[in-house]
């Protein structure tokens, strides 16, 4: 009888690995694919809107409400890509830093500035994550004088990295306002209870 309950408990937990492996597995599939497609997208709108240029067709004035509309029209609420050469990445960047985001898109922390813009422009990206790992290998693999590159509606941009330390997630100071033009990459390392800090400057 003992024998039967165990053998029963065993094929349970099997199931329940395998099932665990399944939906994270499809969970990764899912959020890739969506970045896919925030990309695809987001490239399109900017490939469609150098063309209407170049044609020389109209262009209308927008208050800077009009422009925060046009922002949150994007697919997705996608504000730009970015591409980390050192690292194979090329992920869609998202307003907000909203968890769901998180799952498919790096995000913009919306207290900051723009990308291409003077301050402190930050992002925040999983690494070793059930969703993803958009920022995975950032620690052990970028250095000072790495490229980030960044593509919006308004250019593309390209910032060199110039430092990388390790913070506790307290410390929100990261986050504050910069007198250069200046690029904040932060994701969690050493299992979630620190947080890795990425900087870069931007070329002119």
């Amino acid at each position: 009888m003992k024998r039967k309950i165990l053998n029963v408990i065993s094929i349970l937990l099997i199931v329940s690995g395998i099932a665990i492996i399944g939906a994270t597995l499809y969970l990764r599939y899912s959020a890739e694919k969506k970045n896919k497609d925030m990309v695809k997208q987001f490239e399109e709108m900017v490939k469609d809107s150098k063309n209407k240029e170049t044609k020389g067709k109209e262009t209308e004035k927008v208050d800077s409400k009009d422009k925060d509309k046009k922002d949150t029209s994007l697919p997705k609420g996608t504000i730009g890509i970015i591409n980390i050469p050192k690292i194979d990445l090329t992920v869609a960047i998202g307003e907000g830093i909203k968890k769901e985001l998180l799952r498919y898109a790096v995000g913009h922390f919306s207290e900051t500035v723009m990308p291409g813009e003077k301050g402190n422009c930050a992002l925040a990206g999983h690494s070793s994550y059930v969703y993803n790992e958009f920022f995975n290998g950032l620690e052990e693999n970028i250095k000072d004088g790495d490229e980030i590159l960044i593509k919006t509606m308004q250019g593309d941009f390209v910032y060199k990295v110039y430092e990388k330390f390790v913070v506790e997630p307290e410390r929100v100071d990261v986050l504050n306002p910069s007198e250069e033009s200046i690029l904040t990459l932060v994701t969690c390392t050493e299992k979630g209870k620190r947080r890795l800090i990425v900087r870069g400057k931007l070329q002119k």
